[in-house]
């Protein structure tokens, strides 16, 4: 056993940013305040305030590698004679839930890793890599004083270890007071920081065609309701939830609601869909056609009768077991004018969410929000005033940060700071009502780069404004179409004889379907899901692009078996352990017959024999 000694952390007061964070429970977080005892431009050897050491421990300065936060980092592995520790102690109360986070980046890999502990029990252990990332974890307070330790590991510890910043603990649980929670979800942050820049540098460089538009927030109105639900079960952090969801069923919803129409959902259907391994559902749910006009003209106020039976189809999907998602769709003039009526459409959007939201607060955690499936809202504005518009080489008008990927799709959609304008002030009134429901945003380009596109889903947490990385509210997830579409390109390579081509059409077949998910989960371990997985093959296409030579049986359950493996495989979580991503089932009709309440059989389109096949080879992955 190394040497354990215990160097008392010096207490004074001091205006620093750390101390003023009333929510944080930790004090100097960020390794701001030491005493100095030796040390140079780069790094210095210091007594830490306000932490018990097991030794004097090295920070290091901005000279190599910026800190998360202020102008120091602190090395847990600072002496090689030492198993060097640090320890705080915190006030907490009972049963009160609290989010620890941290960020952290291995000096060395493989030396630089480290346990959190609480009271000196292990409650998580973090495994670093060679960049910034942040790490969380969520223990239970006492009621008393808690003793915080963060300790290297034993048989690491050779001097060159985790460099560690930005120390939080805030309660998971502050929901309950509305001004801490309207702090905690101000969206100025985003709008100063990214919105207002990127319209900066686009009107800079772009003066002919300015981006006209403020950024819209959202008023509370006087009846809001600001009280969190309490379901009575306990909630699923995002990874849980993505490992709990497995592959689902995803169905449209259409209106008015017939309960005798093939779009029924029922206790018997579930369960045999859950015994053939099928773990969640997925409701696309249009609330532009779901409106009291009567009540309200301009088209803001759900209807209660509608939400209802909503809420009911979910509670047949939670009475067994089954994670189900509230997925909102866009359509109509009501949810699409931003031709004519920017302000009130992002209004009346808002409001449906908000109303949405408090109605189903104190539902089961199992229940799930996604937002958006498609958004449709700027295809009808002229093409002068879309959203920072671009030319590209063949004169097609597409939006910006796309010119080299699914050019066809690129005008159907809003993937600009506009749409995130949107997302951010819908995200406001959910959270209000639902802290702890997991909340899956439907981002439009995940990890691109550029600041005219900037979205909270970029590669790294520069631009996670609404904490999706973990930081206050953990219960978020990202999710990608994946392509409803089966991809041409794997059916090409699956019938080519020329090694080169292969790969070139894998490599694009993986591009246009689970690749940027996959990813975008390993470069940020941020949890996902595959919302849209497909194998629609439209017949147009196949004269376009396979030549007329349709796809076989056995090319469809080679997709699905490509496809499944890949995701169920090839994704590595935060510590080294493969995790298996979840998806959605986008052609559920096609497997189930909703209106006799069977699963299909034989030939369906007449083009596909043995229909059933598909079901049993999904059900081999679902398992």
């Amino acid at each position: 056993m190394k040497n354990k000694k215990i160097l008392l952390g010096m207490f004074f007061f001091s205006l620093s940013s750390s101390l003023l964070m009333g929510d944080n429970l930790i004090k100097n977080g960020s390794f701001e305040e030491f005493l100095t005892l030796s040390g140079n431009k780069g790094w210095k050897t210091t007594q830490l305030i306000d932490w018990d050491t097991s030794d004097t421990m090295r920070v290091w300065t901005n000279k190599k590698v910026k800190a998360k936060d202020g102008l120091y980092k602190l090395e847990l592995d600072s002496n090689k004679d030492t198993v060097d520790v640090i320890s705080q102690t915190i006030q907490t109360q009972k049963n009160e839930e609290y989010t620890l986070c941290l960020d952290a980046y291995a000096r060395r890999n493989k030396t630089s890793d480290f346990q959190i502990l609480i009271d000196n029990r292990v409650i998580s252990n973090i495994y670093t890599t060679k960049e910034w990332r942040e790490y969380c974890v969520n223990f239970q307070g006492n009621g008393g004083s808690q003793l915080l330790t963060i300790e290297e590991l034993e048989i690491q510890n050779d001097g060159a270890g985790a460099i560690i910043d930005n120390l939080l603990i805030e309660e998971t649980s502050q929901y309950n007071y509305v001004d801490n929670l309207l702090k905690e979800l101000d969206t100025t942050i985003y709008k100063e920081k990214w919105f207002n820049k990127a319209k900066e540098k686009w009107n800079s460089e772009h003066p002919e065609n300015p981006y006209i538009y403020n950024y819209y927030t959202y008023q509370f109105p006087e009846n809001t309701d600001f009280v969190a639900g309490k379901p009575l079960d306990k909630p699923l952090l995002p990874k849980e939830w993505m490992q709990t969801a497995g592959i689902g069923f995803s169905k449209f919803l259409k209106y008015p609601f017939d309960e005798t129409t093939r779009y029924r959902y029922n206790d018997e259907q579930v369960r045999e869909w859950k015994s053939k391994g099928f773990r969640n559902g997925r409701l696309h749910v249009p609330l532009y056609q779901m409106v009291d006009l009567e009540k309200d003209s301009t088209g803001a106020t759900l209807k209660e009768e509608d939400l209802k039976k909503i809420k009911d189809i979910c509670q047949i999907f939670v009475d067994n077991g089954v994670p189900i998602t509230v997925s909102v769709v866009s359509g109509g003039e009501l949810s699409d004018n931003m031709k004519d009526d920017r302000e009130e459409t992002f209004r009346r959007t808002i409001e449906w969410w908000r109303q949405l939201s408090s109605y189903f607060k104190d539902m089961s955690y199992l229940v799930a929000f996604e937002n958006y499936v498609e958004y449709h809202g700027f295809d009808n504005v002229e093409i002068e005033k879309r959203d920072f518009k671009v030319e590209l080489d063949n004169n097609e008008t597409h939006y910006s940060g796309f010119k080299n990927y699914r050019r066809w799709a690129i005008t159907n959609w809003v993937r600009t700071p506009g749409y995130n304008n949107l997302m951010a002030e819908i995200a406001k009134v959910v959270r209000v009502t639902n802290p702890k429901r997991i909340f899956i945003y439907k981002p439009n380009g995940i990890g691109r780069p550029g600041l005219v596109n900037i979205t909270p889903w970029r590669w790294g947490s520069e631009a996670d404004y609404l904490g999706i990385n973990n930081k206050r509210t953990p219960y978020w997830l990202i999710s990608s179409g994946g392509s409803a579409n089966l991809n041409f390109d794997y059916i090409k390579a699956s019938r080519s004889d020329n090694p080169e081509e292969v790969d070139t059409l894998l490599a694009s077949a993986r591009q246009g379907t689970w690749g940027p998910v996959l990813n975008y989960y390993n470069a940020t371990k941020t949890p996902v899901w595959i919302s849209l997985f497909g194998i629609k093959a439209d017949l147009d296409k196949v004269d376009t692009q396979l030549n007329g030579v349709d796809v076989t049986m056995k090319e469809l359950l080679d997709y699905i078996n490509w496809y499944q493996n890949h995701i169920q495989n090839d994704a590595i979580d935060e510590n080294g352990n493969r995790v298996k991503l979840s998806s959605g089932f986008q052609q559920t009709p096609w497997l189930w017959d909703f209106k006799n309440q069977i699963w299909f059989k034989g030939t369906l389109n007449e083009r596909w024999d043995n229909f059933e096949r598909v079901a049993e080879t999904l059900s081999k992955h679902a398992q």
